[in-house]
């Protein structure tokens, strides 16, 4: 039942979630990006990307493609 979420904590909406439809073999998972829209706004942006690594540091060329 993972997932991700983006929540208003101000007022504890829920704007945006995304829920992790897939197992495997992989050990991590790319989830989602925020990011500030041209218009001022911010957005979440599901991805669902496998990825093999352990920590945040091990990521970080699986997540380079995303940025």
């Amino acid at each position: 039942d993972a997932h991700c979420r983006l929540v208003d904590e101000s007022t504890g909406q829920e704007l945006a979630r995304y829920e992790l439809a897939a197992g495997g073999r992989h050990t991590g998972q790319i989830m989602a990006k925020v990011y500030r829209e041209p218009e001022g706004g911010w957005a979440m942006q599901a991805i669902g990307a496998p990825a093999r690594a352990r920590t945040f540091q091990d990521m970080l060329p699986a997540i380079e493609p995303y940025l």
